[in-house]
């Protein structure tokens, strides 16, 4: 006997819905960049005021692209110049939060890793609360040098003015120890901050919360750096992302 097999196909009276699985993410990495990062910063109204260097969280993005490409080719993992980095000021709020980042989330479920830097690292701390008090889990935060104190950005920056609360089952601080260029002078008078007692609950601190010999405006190099643990952020990102 011989078989042969046919294609099944649906009559053209059958309606129904028909549902085909999507495969999401495991993990969506949030990247959120400091001041004049993904725009100029401008000091009020002054264009001819600009504060900071261009995209020095972008640094983090492109190596992590090619660190995690095949989790990301296979989607497992959601991370992209595009569509996951963004400004500081982008997630400033309860509506930009719900504009800019719950549509790339489909389920609570899913892990959610937050790498902010400078005034990105002031609101990531703030987002990562959110977040976690809206049912989602913030599995890894890492703050890059966290900058927000200071009056100037206090008064010109879309930044929360309170000192931030962090919520997440992972969270590394780096704060960075030089003062020796332009970018460290940004960073003195944005006010560095330690987030010292500062993470949920009440007073706990981060997992991780040191001083590394870093410039402000590295964030590769800060990535990259061995901590007292004998580890570095990647270390971390790699357990979480298995």
């Amino acid at each position: 006997m011989t078989l042969v097999a046919t294609r099944k196909l649906t009559p053209s009276s059958d309606t129904s819905i028909k549902h085909v699985p999507v495969k999401l993410p495991k993990a969506i990495v949030l990247f959120i960049g400091g001041a004049g990062d993904k725009r100029p910063f401008i000091l009020g109204e002054y264009p001819q005021n600009p504060m900071g260097a261009n995209q020095n969280i972008l640094d983090v993005v492109h190596y992590f692209m090619k660190r995690y490409g095949g989790k990301i080719k296979e989607g497992e993992v959601l991370a992209d110049p595009e569509r996951t980095y963004f400004g500081y000021y982008e997630i400033y709020g309860d509506d930009r939060i719900r504009t800019n980042i719950l549509p790339l989330i489909k389920t609570k479920s899913q892990k959610i890793i937050i790498i902010g830097h400078s005034l990105g690292g002031w609101n990531g701390i703030w987002l990562s609360k959110k977040l976690s008090d809206w049912g989602y889990s913030v599995e890894l935060l890492i703050t890059l040098d966290p900058v927000g104190t200071g009056l100037i950005v206090k008064t010109f920056a879309d930044i929360y003015k309170e000192k931030p609360i962090g919520d997440a089952n992972v969270w590394i601080n780096l704060t960075y120890g030089k003062d020796d260029d332009a970018s460290d002078a940004v960073a003195l008078a944005g006010g560095r901050f330690n987030p010292k007692g500062r993470r949920v609950p009440l007073p706990n601190d981060p997992d991780v919360n040191e001083v590394i010999n870093i410039n402000h405006l590295k964030t590769w190099d800060a990535m990259s750096y061995r901590l007292s643990i004998g580890k570095t952020a990647w270390d971390f990102l790699d357990f979480s992302l298995q």
